[in-house]
């Protein structure tokens, strides 16, 4: 299956970035063309969220899975696109 791999090195915490990526309720403060975000469901280890992006009059939804283990590296972090346009 054809995927995209992006690294990028940060100066935060781990923790802090997990607790980034997974505050999915504030991703329309912080992410651009984001208009509304919700979690699907929430298990022990990974949560499932659509988002909703606009842009230049195009509507679109993803959506994806994001691991919830604060305790291992940012390095093994793997959102998961469940659906979407992508």
């Amino acid at each position: 299956m054809p995927g995209v791999v992006y690294s990028v090195v940060v100066s935060y915490s781990v923790e802090k970035m997990f607790t980034l990526i997974n505050n999915i309720k504030d991703y329309t403060e912080f992410i651009l063309g984001c208009i509304n975000s919700r979690i699907i469901k929430q298990n022990g280890n990974e949560i499932t969220a659509e988002i909703y992006l606009s842009q230049a009059r195009i509507n679109k939804s993803f959506i994806d899975r994001n691991p919830v283990n604060e305790n291992h590296s940012i390095i093994i972090l793997l959102v998961k696109i469940v659906k979407g346009p992508y």
